[in-house]
């Protein structure tokens, strides 16, 4: 089998660079944690082609069981659009 190699003929160095790409490229859902939600709106705001942050609602049921809703998913599944739809 032959290998692609780079400008500089590293067979690892082109791998290197299409790994790089590839993860440049990238998009994410972002769900924050308590104390973090500044945070994950920062991200949406500074890099909105790279993140998108849904909320998480946190509450306590009557038996002080934690109640935790993750937005995004229902009734339409807008974390998979998201990530499907994004460039």
């Amino acid at each position: 089998m032959k290998r692609h190699q780079g400008d500089n003929g590293d067979v690892w160095e082109t791998r290197r660079r299409a790994r790089s790409g590839a993860i440049a490229t990238r998009n994410y859902v972002v769900f924050a944690a308590p104390g973090m939600e500044e945070f994950a709106q920062r991200m949406e705001d500074t890099y909105p082609s790279r993140f998108h942050y849904l909320p998480i609602e946190w509450s306590k049921f009557n038996d002080g069981t934690d109640k935790i809703k993750m937005t995004g998913f229902s009734p339409i599944n807008q974390v998979r659009a998201l990530t499907l739809s994004m460039p």
